[in-house]
């Protein structure tokens, strides 16, 4: 009998493609909101702004994923955040235990 995993394509398989031109952002602030079936992921940075002094805040993203993608992006960042405290911990203790600039 065949397996039945065998005939879904595999993420190797799938052709990556960029038309809308993606370009990389930057955001220092995320917030989330959610429905039965979906989370919406808001990014924004948050800055000074040079003309009058006043802090401004520009929307960068706004990013719309299904439940079942949210809940692997938690699994996700919290992998990514593990080996992050990990790698500072090493830093710090080749560093005599001194604060690590990142």
């Amino acid at each position: 009998m065949k397996n039945p995993a065998s005939s879904y394509a595999k993420s190797s398989d799938i052709q990556v493609t960029n038309p809308d031109g993606l370009r990389p952002v930057y955001a220092n602030i995320v917030g989330a909101s959610a429905t039965l079936t979906d989370v919406r992921l808001f990014f924004t940075e948050v800055g000074a702004n040079p003309v009058g002094g006043k802090g401004s805040e520009e929307l960068k993203a706004l990013v719309t994923i299904p439940l079942v993608a949210a809940l692997h992006l938690q699994d996700v960042l919290k992998q990514v955040m593990e080996g992050q405290k990990k790698l500072v911990e090493e830093m710090k203790a080749e560093n005599g235990n001194r604060v690590v600039k990142q």
